[in-house]
């Protein structure tokens, strides 16, 4: 059983990209952001306007002037305890509504003011907190747990399966409404050994496959490997990086799922999603610098040469020629033989890899001789 997500180059954990909807800042990042935090009632004195009534965070506080709409004033009106969360952020400098402050959301506000060096020394433990929240009954926590949990580790995720009953996995993924929710609840459903749960993934990613949809296609082919290993490899690359045309963001969704598989999946996956790599290079170049830079990482050279006649063929931008060219220099650094080897003996990779370095400057050669000889 395992999960998802996007490694950011360069970070120490590979985060979840699959499963974060948009936007991803959660009601924690904004409230730990925020330079002056208040609850806050309708103003008596101007009626439809805020006025704070606790300052939590930042006292003294900038004066507070919000629009109060008839919705939440009306559900100000049902009890004296209720409030609405106001922050008060340096940039813009700007007052903002965060949310409906009541019993249910008190304790965890508290939590997070309580928490938050904790947290900060300790990003692990703002996660595992979260998790207990997860599939609340409460939606707007739920959505709390969501974003919180949703950008953790791969493997840690996985290890929160059993914290949302299969009954509401299900149910969310019913909700039409909430497509880009889906992918959580999808990654959660992998971790699931009921054989309907499997034979649901299986049939959403033919689905989407048939159909050419993108949404959560990540998500599903992820939950695929997980659940078929190997077997699932191979109906991905059987339905989008053989013959069938592909948009370019159905091959971006299935290279995240096998970015994913890669980072984090099962060791014995690895050789068969290098390989797939190999198509998705030929069936979307566009692709070759992020390609580039996950094969660095898993310290994966099989595809050297196919990166070396793409430069030769194509004039991508600076950044990616040179994310390229890092790939092809980690492969000739791999492959470069040791102190005690003989100087001679360079690796084919190596060669190739010099070789594309060198072309500018053959060309630049070639052009003065023949202006030389014209002249």
């Amino acid at each position: 059983m395992g999960l998802t997500l996007t490694l950011l180059l360069g970070a120490e954990s590979h985060a979840c990209q699959i499963c974060l909807p948009f936007p991803t800042e959660s009601l924690a990042d904004k409230v730990l952001a925020a330079r002056h935090l208040v609850l806050a009632r309708e103003n008596p004195e101007k009626p439809y306007t805020l006025r704070a009534t606790k300052t939590l965070v930042g006292d003294p506080a900038p004066a507070l002037d919000l629009f109060l709409d008839s919705t939440t004033k009306r559900w100000l009106e049902l009890g004296a305890d209720r409030g609405v969360l106001c922050a008060w952020f340096s940039d813009p400098g700007e007052w903002r509504q965060l949310a409906r402050h009541d019993e249910i959301l008190g304790p965890v506000l508290r939590d997070m003011l309580a928490r938050r060096e904790d947290w900060t020394k300790d990003p692990d433990s703002r996660i595992r907190y979260f998790a207990d929240y997860l599939g609340h009954d409460d939606p707007l926590l739920a959505d709390l747990a969501h974003l919180e949990v949703g950008r953790a580790p791969y493997r840690q995720i996985a290890t929160y399966a059993d914290r949302v009953p299969r009954e509401k996995v299900l149910e969310q993924l019913a909700i039409t409404q909430r497509l880009e929710w889906q992918a959580l609840y999808i990654l959660l459903l992998a971790q699931s050994d009921h054989p309907d749960d499997r034979q649901l993934i299986r049939e959403k990613f033919e689905r989407n496959a048939r159909w050419a949809l993108s949404l959560q296609t990540a998500a599903w082919a992820t939950a695929l490997i997980e659940i078929d290993g190997l077997k699932g490899i191979d109906r991905i690359c059987q339905l989008y990086l053989h013959d069938v045309e592909r948009q370019p963001e159905e091959l971006a969704a299935i290279h995240a799922a096998l970015m994913t598989q890669g980072n984090e999946g099962s060791p014995e996956l690895l050789d068969p999603i290098v390989a797939a790599y190999a198509r998705l290079l030929e069936r979307n170049p566009a692709l070759a610098p992020d390609l580039a830079d996950d094969l660095t990482r898993w310290q994966r050279f099989d595809h050297a040469a196919a990166f070396s006649r793409y430069l030769t063929d194509t004039t991508p931008d600076l950044a990616a020629t040179a994310r390229i060219r890092g790939h092809l220099r980690a492969a000739a650094e791999a492959t470069a033989p040791g102190p005690s080897a003989q100087p001679a003996r360079l690796a084919p990779i190596f060669v190739i890899a010099g070789g594309m370095l060198l072309v500018p400057l053959l060309l630049a050669v070639n052009g003065r001789s023949k202006a030389a000889q014209a002249a």
